[in-house]
């Protein structure tokens, strides 16, 4: 299994009044960890496709733990 670890700063716009991390907002965030994932083995998403390799996500499953929050 490959790991890695890439940061996010939560941005005003992606919060409620409560200055909570709106729960839709999370797929992204998913997104933006497996791009970076790939970047780290030196592969992209081009790269990938122009194989004709495509990797759709079927179904995702987060467990929260505590609550990401705007600065």
């Amino acid at each position: 299994m490959i790991h890695t670890t890439h940061s996010i700063r939560v941005r005003y716009g992606e919060t409620d009044p409560m200055k909570y991390v709106y729960y839709g907002n999370y797929a992204e965030y998913l997104e933006l960890g497996r791009v970076e994932l790939f970047r780290s083995i030196g592969m992209s998403y081009n790269e990938i496709e122009n194989q004709g390799i495509w990797l759709p996500v079927s179904e995702y499953k987060i467990k929260y733990l505590k609550p990401a929050l705007y600065d």
